[in-house]
């Protein structure tokens, strides 16, 4: 299935395209540092002509490392929502795995809670992607734009 033919078909794939265009969003996967290492995470580089910011993002299926900028968007989107829907910090290094005591998860925590209102005037709160259900079981949108790269 081309790129093209993925966009008709799933709206979704087709809207995050939009975004990365409208928006001239380019991503810079950052190398792994001993602090990510065993935690699934990866930090991802976002810059428009206006901003520019590293978020990290739970990584566990390696999407990071096909550079398909769809699928790191929906990365930074998925860390994005997991925020703002967890109530604290513990909330948040809980749903993660994460031990709540290492400084470095504190630290990604945090910068998430500045860089949310920056993401969120480029992505609005109704932009959600690809859904959960096709993300964790591989289907759908999700399985398109992962097999787009292979």
């Amino acid at each position: 299935m081309t790129l093209s033919d993925i966009k008709g078909k799933y709206p979704e794939v087709k809207e995050l395209y939009d975004i990365i265009e409208e928006y001239e969003i380019k991503f810079l996967l950052l190398p792994v540092t001993p602090a990510l290492k065993g935690a699934y995470f990866r930090e991802i580089q976002l810059s428009t002509p206006s901003i520019e910011f590293t978020i990290p993002v739970d990584d566990e299926l390696d999407d990071a490392n096909s550079e398909n900028p769809a699928l790191l968007l929906q990365l930074i989107i998925y860390a994005i929502e997991e925020y703002e829907d967890c109530e604290d910090f513990l909330v948040w290094s809980t749903a993660y795995g994460l031990d709540a005591s290492n400084p470095t998860h504190i630290n990604w925590y945090k910068r998430l809670g500045k860089i949310t209102p920056a993401f969120r005037k480029i992505i609005r709160a109704d932009v959600a992607g690809i859904s959960d259900y096709d993300w964790q079981l591989n289907a759908g949108a999700a399985q398109a734009l992962r097999e787009l790269d292979q």
